[in-house]
């Protein structure tokens, strides 16, 4: 049964010494396992929770976004890059509404970042450009 995947198993202790050993011993080591799997979907299940949050987060950010509050984006932003730091959308997101504040220096590391993540990303690379120009600083500028 243990080998089944059931941990609440136990056997019970004889009047053999040997083979009460030996049912002591199977006793720890399924509740050990037991108290690991238990452990390892606890963890699932924060990793499950911390992801919905993160999209929840990085939802409310675009909607201030479009609502044109960058303000209120820029920290939903910053925590999504936080707890998913490969997420290109949210450095890119973070780059807009960095610009929209014209925080421009910021706004290209942003959009570096998503490219760094993403090189293929059109839109990082259109931003970039644009705010390179107001700084008068070519694209291929190293700071």
């Amino acid at each position: 049964r243990a080998a089944d995947g059931n941990y609440n198993i136990r056997i019970s202790i004889s009047d053999d010494e040997e083979l009460n050993r030996i049912a002591g011993s199977f006793n720890a080591l399924v509740e050990d396992i037991r108290e690991r799997k238990i452990r390892t979907d606890d963890i699932e299940e924060t990793i499950q929770d911390i992801n919905s949050r993160a999209d929840e987060i990085f939802r409310d950010g675009v909607a201030a976004l479009k609502n044109g509050d960058s303000s209120s984006a820029l920290p939903l932003f910053r925590t999504v890059t936080i707890l998913r730091p490969e997420s290109y959308s949210s450095f890119f997101n973070m780059g807009v509404a960095m610009a929209r504040l014209k925080q421009y220096d910021e706004a290209v590391d942003m959009f570096r970042r998503a490219l760094e993540i993403k090189p293929d990303h059109e839109q990082s690379l259109t931003y970039m450009d644009r705010i390179l120009k107001i700084l008068n600083k070519p694209l291929n500028e190293e700071e």
